[in-house]
């Protein structure tokens, strides 16, 4: 204390001659704030890279920012990308955000709400910037586009959500693409980020010749546990491939009914019920399914449910299941016999044909005591049905029931996947529709690519509104600065173009370091993480997870022995 007493003189002494040199030699001043901004700078570094997100699990080469590498690495393929074929989708990628950036500049400018122009609704026309989450509805169908965007720029308005302007020239820019049939894009030309509400293959889910074919390959080949495992269609012949085995079924049962449907339609269109072999035409593409002649009722009345299963990923497979949706019942009473057998109004319960049927006191009686919320039209919700079941049926134990529907869905899944192939853009939300016969089998019917989005009631608006938004929450697509991405990519195309070759060489093992890696996709992505397939979703709504878990683990080792008994490929049944 003594010494700093004795030297605070000097101390100040220099002080003072330092402060009147400073003042007389702008110079001086100058590089002592550029010091002070350098330190700033350096301090700013270090923070970023504290908080930085470590990406190399995921993204171990720039490459696997595209889709066709992204599935060999998840593959743990070793495959390494080609520097030309990784160059032509960066230029590609390049080319497309570079012209975004230029137009969303100019149209942000006329039409953002910071200019407060509004459209004949007294709505901001566009309020994004490069880093929002932008979707795009392609529709022709009404219905499908009128929910989405409400859905989108209402309910989730708050996350950040913001339609993409089209017929501007922007393609593929979307975080979300929304379709009611397949999209007619290049799914290699996409980020891994974007995502896209179609499988290229779900067909073989969707259309049902294939899913028979699937599901009954596995049924032949199957052990008596196996077999009551995947035993969830009723038996179904293929036409006309199967038309010589039909015809001694047909006889077996002289009375019985069967079902004809053709393969690619949906909504009830071309169902006929059938009981003589003449009415079936051997040319037609068609299945014909045994007509299940007990079904559960409810208060005198066939129904069955419409289930919403979403996939996030197939090979390996990741599904969730919506615990709402709706029990779609018959507006006349049940009837198998065969003068019934043309009366669409008793057998089929498709709420397309159903609003067509007559008025009939009878229905009203299944819905009586239900609130505006529960029913609607021919449709209750599920909550509904249980009650009321549990009057009629109070042996029905509804945990045990859920647990088997799940059960015949997730053997549907197992049975396709091999078919379906991993792609990480897609994902999809499936329509099943499940029947219950009395000694509470549950049964597939059929699974819909597209399921009606249509909101003619107040229950059909409450479920399908929260089913697409808890869909997309669960998603959850992660943004990325477009910006970031257009400067990104401009120099990393720059790094293999100029200087020579030794120095061309040294930036691209430069830009390949995990170090460089990392820094530009935390640029790109704003050390936001993409959740990785098995990790339960940070949102689930009203979805339950199907796969993986115990039960998918279960279905999947039944579906293995059968084909390691048979001396089938255990991944794929021909």
């Amino acid at each position: 204390q003594a010494l700093i007493k004795d030297t605070e003189p000097v101390v100040e002494s220099l002080l003072n001659d330092s402060r009147d040199f400073a003042k007389d030699n702008d110079l001086l001043s100058q590089e002592k704030c550029n010091e002070d901004v350098h330190e700033k700078k350096i301090l700013e570094v270090v923070a970023a890279e504290r908080l930085a997100m470590d990406y190399i699990h995921v993204h171990p080469e720039w490459a696997t920012i595209f889709p066709r590498w992204s599935i060999l690495h998840e593959k743990k393929n070793k495959k390494k990308a080609q520097r030309s074929d990784v160059r032509v989708l960066c230029v590609r990628q390049w080319r497309l955000y570079a012209a975004y950036e230029a137009v969303m500049n100019d149209y942000a400018t006329v039409f953002s709400c910071s200019q407060s122009v509004t459209n004949k609704n007294n709505a901001t026309v566009y309020n994004g910037t490069s880093q929002s989450l932008h979707f795009r509805v392609n529709s022709s169908r009404p219905e499908v586009f009128d929910i989405v965007t409400q859905v989108l720029t209402t309910q989730l308005k708050d996350d950040g959500w913001v339609e993409l302007p089209s017929d501007l020239g922007l393609k593929t820019t979307w975080n979300l693409l929304w379709t009611w049939s397949r999209p007619r894009i290049n799914y290699d030309h996409l980020l891994v980020w974007q995502r896209v509400n179609h499988y290229p293959n779900s067909r073989y889910l969707t259309r049902k010749d294939l899913l028979a074919r699937s599901i009954g390959r596995v049924v032949h080949l199957a052990g008596k546990e196996s077999r009551a495992a995947f035993d969830i269609l009723p038996q179904t012949f293929v036409m006309p491939q199967d038309y010589q085995k039909l015809v001694p079924a047909f006889f077996q049962e002289k009375d019985h009914l069967w079902i004809i449907k053709p393969v690619g339609l949906s909504r009830g269109r071309g169902i006929r019920i059938v009981s003589r072999i003449e009415d079936v035409r051997y040319s037609e593409l068609v299945v014909v399914q045994k007509y299940i002649p007990n079904p559960l009722l409810l208060h005198g009345f066939k129904f069955d449910l419409r289930l919403y299963v979403l996939v996030t990923s197939f090979s390996p497979l990741e599904a969730y299941i919506y615990k709402s949706g709706f029990a779609r019942v018959a507006s006349r009473a049940f009837s198998d016999t065969a003068t019934s057998a043309h009366d669409k109004f008793i057998h089929l319960t498709n709420a397309s044909i159903q609003k067509n049927a007559p008025e009939n006191p009878f229905i009203d009686s299944a819905f009586k005591d239900a609130e505006i919320h529960e029913a609607g039209g021919s449709k209750c919700n599920l909550e509904f049905l249980w009650k009321q079941l549990k009057i009629s049926r109070p042996d029905i134990n509804i945990s045990d029931l859920w647990h088997s529907i799940c059960e015949v869905i997730l053997a549907s899944l197992v049975c396709v996947d091999p078919h379906i192939p991993h792609q990480p853009n897609s994902f999809e939300l499936f329509g099943y529709d499940v029947l219950i016969d009395e000694k509470l089998k549950p049964w597939l019917i059929e699974v819909n690519a597209s399921p009606s989005m249509a909101r003619p009631t107040t229950l059909d608006a409450q479920i399908k509104e929260t089913l697409i938004r808890d869909t997309i929450r669960l998603l959850n697509p992660i943004p990325y600065d477009r910006k970031a991405l257009v400067h990104i990519l401009n120099r990393r195309l720059a790094a293999e173009e100029q200087g020579s070759l030794v120095h061309r060489q040294t930036a691209q093992n430069a830009l390949a370091s995990p170090t460089v890696l990392n820094a530009d996709l935390n640029k790109i992505l704003h050390r936001l993480k993409p959740r990785r397939y098995g990790e339960l979703p940070h949102y689930l709504g009203a979805y339950t997870q199907l796969a993986p878990g115990q039960s998918f683990d279960k279905m999947r080792r039944l579906k293995r022995a059968v084909t390691k008994n048979c001396g089938v490929s255990s991944y794929y049944i021909e």
